[in-house]
């Protein structure tokens, strides 16, 4: 699999070496049979207004027409459409992607098929795993534009209109935010640079983000526990929050998930994306108050664990991280390309030292949801030796 991929027009586009692209897609297990298009822009869910949380969300799942079978990815930061173009349909594909990004119609009837797809999909939360995991960042984020879902709310998503979407995009689909790359067997050098060409009547401005570098994260809450009569096992998310975390951290937090968690620690989204997430966090799914007890345990001690590796084995984790970061090329340069200020670089083991030391102030954070009633939330206090915060009785109204 061989690609190359265009830098933001902000700056002169580059191409990525052809040998190097093809010494780190030698890592990738599994390749696609389709050729793909990718356009990253450089915005997502946070950059929602007050009261239209999910508009980033319904503006990426409207802007093109179904037919183009086109996997959308909505980030808190970022937007990625990977749209298959196969030989035969190149010529209709192209020109119906420039058409949508170009003169996007935001038709009132697909806009009431995502929302209500949207709908079916928030009432169907309580059997997904990420349900913890976007709970315990929702909480974790109170009050700073990362704590809503990417997908708003029920009311939230209602409330959105054409004008909405109109302006949302205006603001924000912007030349200088896009990037567009090249998946596939064979470079189709020919459909980039079109592509490339159709989109200088996009707006060149470079868009206002409104969300901060820096994030304040709460740091209020050590554990939280829902009881959910929905749930059959007990959901667990163990964390810990660096609040405005450096570049140099944000590295040494994903060695401590590759370290804890290894199988939680995925080579795309998770592991890119989340560069800018200062959070560390692994889940489990048991049954039982002595097994959940049990797992809060062992995270607490492996937390404090890799204090005593040897430098070589910090090293190797390391290596594993970086491994699994450019075991996926296309994301790895995008992520440099629209994000250069949460870029990862190796660091020495004396500066990882210094920098767990850094991190082992903050004290760890736990989200349980359970079918169990509320005093299990009190055994969780006794036994964490920390508050719990009880979030509510149902999981349906952090959809809402």
């Amino acid at each position: 699999m061989f690609f190359w991929l265009f830098g933001c027009w902000k700056n002169v586009s580059q191409i990525v070496p052809f040998n190097e692209a093809q010494e780190w897609n030698e890592q990738i297990v599994v390749e696609s049979n389709l050729d793909v298009l990718q356009i990253d822009i450089h915005v997502g869910s946070a950059s929602d207004p007050v009261g239209k949380e999910g508009l980033a969300y319904m503006a990426a799942n409207v802007i093109f027409p179904p037919e183009l079978n086109v996997d959308i990815d909505v980030g808190r930061e970022r937007i990625r459409f990977r749209i298959p173009v196969p030989t035969s349909k190149e010529e209709k594909i192209v020109d119906q992607v420039l058409d949508s990004l170009v003169n996007p119609m935001w038709p009132e009837k697909r806009q009431h098929e995502v929302k209500e797809k949207s709908f079916v999909y928030m009432k169907d939360w309580s059997t997904r795993e990420s349900i913890a995991y976007d709970i315990f960042v929702q909480s974790l984020y109170s009050g700073h534009p990362y704590g809503h879902f990417i997908f708003g709310g029920q009311q939230s998503l209602a409330s959105i209109t054409s004008i909405d979407l109109h302006n949302f995009y205006t603001k924000y689909f912007v030349r200088s935010a896009l990037l567009l790359g090249w998946d596939g067997k064979a470079y189709r050098r020919a459909i980039v640079e079109k592509i490339q060409v159709g989109l200088s009547n996009v707006p060149t401005s470079i868009p206002n983000y409104t969300t901060p570098v820096s994030l304040s994260l709460s740091n209020n809450a050590y554990a939280m526990f829902i009881s959910d009569e929905e749930h059959q096992k007990n959901s667990i998310v163990w964390g810990v929050v660096v609040p405005q975390a450096t570049k140099e951290q944000r590295m040494v937090l994903m060695m401590l998930k590759e370290y804890m968690c290894p199988s939680d620690f995925k080579s795309d989204e998770d592991a890119l994306v989340r560069v800018y997430d200062p959070i560390i966090s692994c889940s489990a799914f048991i049954s039982g108050k002595d097994e959940t007890l049990a797992m809060i345990e062992q995270y607490n001690v492996q937390y404090q664990s890799i204090h005593e590796r040897s430098d070589q084995n910090l090293l190797n984790i390391q290596m594993n991280v970086m491994n699994k970061l450019r075991s996926e090329h296309m994301n790895f340069v995008s992520h440099e390309q629209l994000f250069p200020e949460f870029s990862v670089s190796e660091l020495e083991p004396q500066v990882i030292r210094k920098i767990l030391q850094e991190i082992k102030i903050y004290r760890p954070k736990v989200l349980i949801i359970s079918s169990q009633s509320k005093e299990f939330g009190e055994d969780i206090e006794y036994f964490m030796e920390v508050p719990v915060y009880f979030l509510g009785s149902s999981l349906e109204s952090f959809t809402q």
